[in-house]
């Protein structure tokens, strides 16, 4: 083997970020969550912690539907946040949090206890750490704009609700605070209460605010923008007060309007000056713009809420003109329900402060490379507790080997197939690899895991035995044969699959039958010609070239490679021996046949879909992906097999990670039986998108009728907030795209909404939904009806 077929190259990106906890409180008890918050006011980055309100049993009235369960919902505030630890107050939880949750469990009180002694925390990176980096790096020289750094006293009866905006430190850490800064950072006190909060709400006017934010940066997951909300609340209600602090961890601006303080006049200006700051364009599409929510909490009625909301759209409206709006919505995002997340009804916001990427090359699949850390904190002591976290995203490209790029969430037994030499420094998220680092950690190895290793690894884990098909092989195959995904892009030249497919088992085209069939091919490509591109078959011996001669004793015809042709030819029909016609070159035809993995039987012709489907998500959406080609696998009594299958991430820091099962014909129709057999994957995998890929451009009226029939089974529980299964349609629009949905969507023949649908390129969900729309001529999901 060549050097260069060995050659790997990865492209590596490392993200710094502050450790995430979160925190499991009991929703009635007042001091725990305080405690939460004050824990959290100390951390860098704790302002995006989640308190988690853990119940015994689920009170009636907060049952949205009729599985859920109180472990469910606190298992689903996890799974939305995603936090590298947790936090317990409960020296016996009600739940099994390790085995439950995979995450390390920390008591509240080590927490606590470590900040008020030392002033410096556990996990994560401290206040004082933070300030003493601000004073050396920032206050040495006259700011243009001076750092304004408040101490609150919290007044009044509402010291939870105020504690939730502006932080909370205890007498303890006050003192700690006061004797090591007093002297060193110029301060001042504010005194803030219900009816004054709303003048203090400044973005880096408060300690908090600097703990919180400072160095970081807030980006939404999806292609909407930060959402603003004005959230309509009980500032004595301990739910409300745990729902505010997790809308602001979730990365939402959030004006808080207590009930109490709706006859505050200068407060309800301020919620409707924050309305109107809240409405401006779409970068992307200036004739759409982004407006705020007025929410009601869930410990608030209708009635007064209809109320306040009318008053705060008609003032904005009065005051800045008609054009100011606001969504007045009833429910509070539900955090932790997985199909809430997923539809996009909870916003949810990424969280970095540095990213740095490493272009590189590997011989023997390992990589090293610098931990990402921050700039403060560094000389906080030789403690070995995880400070901060780095999120490693790869991709790799390599002729000889598929590799893992998405890693399933929550395995952390695949951290040996990485090399890793411990467990409790690394975990497996949506978002990629986090390691969590001690200060003084230094550089950095990591194995590039096999795709196929990965994916079998996932599917036993879950009871599955699985059996690469005969197929799955030839694929990998062909695909090492077109030197990795990349070499893909011949095969999506429109009318390249339709020529190969004559070319079965040693069938052979001549020189001048094959230039006039790549005449037609290059005549729709503007920057092809026809040498360029049977330069680049032969170069990927797709085809090779070779002679055609008659045997003068059997009479029949033979071809032979440029290696076999000899002054002396056995005929391998007859296996005789006669000469080469040297003397009568009429008599020698130039001639091509398929090589290698292309010249096996039929069969082949089948994979053709199989690598183009691998083509769309990998090339042409640019996603990181862990594929695994044509495969079977048993459970039981219950057999599967798909021709693809795949994890897929769009976005390295941002996307949720998916599950994809294909199905894929060249030219044939989809029949039943395959929709039968994508349903049974989807019963197995809640939640796992479902793809069907063909090279036709549309549907016959028996496909439409029968994915259609998939297609409601899936809504039917996608409408009652249950985990449901996208369906995806691809043709031959998308499978020999140049561009991603919805720039490949530029045909005449199709809708004008689908070609200017932004969000269909970047989330699945959009994609699949239009898909139905467009091939199958069903109305999209937001269009039907309810279901009863």
């Amino acid at each position: 083997m060549s050097t260069d077929s060995r050659m790997v190259y990865v492209d590596l990106s490392v993200a710094l970020r502050p450790l995430r906890l979160a925190f499991l409180v009991n929703p009635n008890n007042r001091e725990e969550i305080l405690q939460a918050i004050e824990i959290n006011t100390f951390l860098w980055g704790g302002t995006f912690n989640p308190i988690i309100p853990v119940y015994r049993r689920l009170p009636k009235g907060l049952k949205f539907m009729p599985r859920e369960s109180a472990i469910s919902v606190v298992k689903g505030y996890i799974d939305t946040h995603d936090p590298d630890f947790i936090v317990s107050f409960d020296a016996k939880p009600i739940y099994p949090l390790d085995s439950l949750y995979g995450r390390g469990v920390v008591p509240a009180s080590y927490m606590v206890e470590r900040i008020s002694k030392t002033g410096v925390p556990p996990y994560g990176i401290g206040l004082f750490e933070l300030l003493e980096f601000i004073i050396e790096e920032e206050m040495k020289f006259v700011r243009r704009y001076p750092m304004d750094i408040v101490y609150t006293k919290l007044e009044g009866n509402y010291k939870l609700f105020l504690a939730s905006l502006f932080g909370y430190l205890s007498s303890e850490t006050t003192k700690l605070l006061e004797d090591k800064y007093k002297d060193r950072v110029e301060a001042r006190e504010a005194a803030v209460s219900i009816s004054n909060y709303s003048k203090h709400f400044q973005t880096g006017h408060l300690m908090r605010q600097l703990t919180g934010i400072y160095d970081l940066d807030i980006r939404a997951k999806t292609t909407a923008a930060r959402e603003a909300y004005v959230f309509f609340m009980d500032a004595s209600k301990t739910l409300d007060i745990i729902d505010l602090w997790n809308l602001r961890a979730s990365g939402m601006r959030v004006f808080p309007l207590p009930k109490q303080a709706i006859d505050d006049n200068a407060i309800v200006e301020d919620a409707v000056q924050f309305i109107k700051s809240n409405n401006y364009p779409v970068p992307q599409n200036p004739r759409l713009k982004h407006v705020p929510t007025i929410l009601k909490s869930r410990s608030c009625d209708a009635p007064e809420f209809t109320s306040i909301s009318r008053k705060l759209s008609s003032k904005a409206a009065s005051e800045y003109g008609e054009e100011i709006e606001a969504v007045i919505q009833t429910f509070y995002p539900r955090q932790w329900d997985k199909w809430s997340v997923e539809n996009k009804q909870v916003p949810m916001c990424d969280l970095r402060s540095k990213v740095v990427s490493h272009e590189m090359t590997t011989f023997d699949e390992r990589v090293s490379f610098d931990a990402v850390r921050p700039r403060f904190g560094i000389n906080a002591g030789g403690d070995t507790s995880p400070r901060f976290a780095n999120l490693i995203n790869i991709r790799a490209y390599g002729r000889d080997q598929l590799y893992a790029e998405v890693l399933p969430d929550g395995e952390q037994d695949l951290a040996e197939a990485l090399g890793l030499s411990s467990i409790y420094d690394v975990r497996f998220s949506k978002s990629g690899i986090i390691r969590m680092e001690p200060l003084f950690h230094g550089r950095l190895f990591l194995y590039l895991p096999h795709a196929e290793a990965i994916f079998s690894k996932w599917l036993n884990k879950a009871g599955w035995t699985i059996a690469v098909s005969d197929k799955g092989r030839v694929t990998k195959q062909m695909l090492k044969q077109l030197n990795g995904k990349r070499g893909i892009n011949i095969l999506a030249l429109d009318g390249i699959v339709k020529l190969l497919g004559t070319l079965p088992e040693g069938k052979t085209i001549t020189q001048e039958a094959l230039r006039r069939e790549l005449g037609k091919i290059v005549s729709r490509e503007a920057k092809l010609d026809t040498t360029f591109l049977l330069d680049r078959i032969t170069e990927l011996n797709i085809l090779r070239i070779g002679v055609e001669l008659q045997c003068p004793i059997c009479s029949q015809r033979s071809w032979y490679s440029i290696s076999e042709a000899d002054y002396e030819i056995q005929c391998l029909k007859c296996l005789d021996r006669f000469s080469f016609p040297s003397a009568s070159t009429r008599d020698i035809k130039w001639a091509y046949r398929t090589f290698g993995s292309f010249s096996l039987p039929s069969q082949a012709y089948g994979i053709y879909t199989v690598l183009l489907a691998f083509r769309f998500f990998s090339v042409i959406m640019d996603a990181s992906t862990t594929p695994i080609m044509s495969f079977t696998a048993k459970k039981g009594d219950i057999e599967i097999e798909a021709d693809l299958a795949l994890f897929y991430k769009r976005y390295p820091h941002q996307a949720e990670s998916h599950v994809l099962f294909v199905e894929c014909k060249t030219f044939n129709r989809f029949e039943p039986k395959d929709v039968k057999r994508m349903r049974i994957l989807g019963e197995q995998f809640p939640g796992a998108v479902l793809v069907f890929a063909s090279l036709n451009r549309t549907l016959d009226a028996s496909e439409k009728k029968s994915i259609e029939k998939l297609v409601n089974w899936s809504r039917k529980a996608q409408s009652k907030g249950r985990e449901f299964n996208p369906i995806l349609i691809l043709t031959a629009t998308e499978l020999f795209a140049k561009k991603y949905p919805p720039l490949c969507w530029d045909d005449s023949s199709i809708d004008e909404k689908f070609r200017k649908w932004y969000e269909v390129g970047h989330d699945m969900i959009h994609l699949a939904d239009a898909t139905q729309q467009l091939y199958l001529e069903i109305d999209g999901y937001d269009k039907l009806p309810p279901a009863k």
